[in-house]
């Protein structure tokens, strides 16, 4: 999977991360024969976590390595209290 399989955002103090593979073209030999074989060749997924009042909405980052995805989000400071907005968070590729 890649960053643009991913998406993550950010609703109501309820971050989701959602995704789906679709089947890619599996290689075929000069007979028509697939040369590999997937047993799961598509999928999607979801997932929501509820964020702490003191998490911080503009600084949650999103990044994808190797397959790996790593959501940041940080603490906000104690003076500041106010509702998160809701937002799209970016998910960026590291190579």
């Amino acid at each position: 999977m890649g960053p643009q399989d991913v998406k993550v955002e950010l609703h109501d103090g309820v971050l989701q991360i959602s995704g789906s593979r679709k089947p890619r073209h599996e290689p075929k030999d000069a007979r028509g024969h697939i040369l590999l074989r997937r047993e799961r060749s598509s999928f999607t997924f979801s997932r929501a976590f509820s964020l702490p009042e003191n998490a911080n909405p503009d600084g949650i980052t999103a990044a994808m390595d190797k397959g790996v995805l790593v959501v940041t989000v940080p603490k906000r400071p104690q003076d500041t209290a106010r509702p998160p907005a809701p937002k799209r968070i970016a998910v960026a590729a590291k190579l």
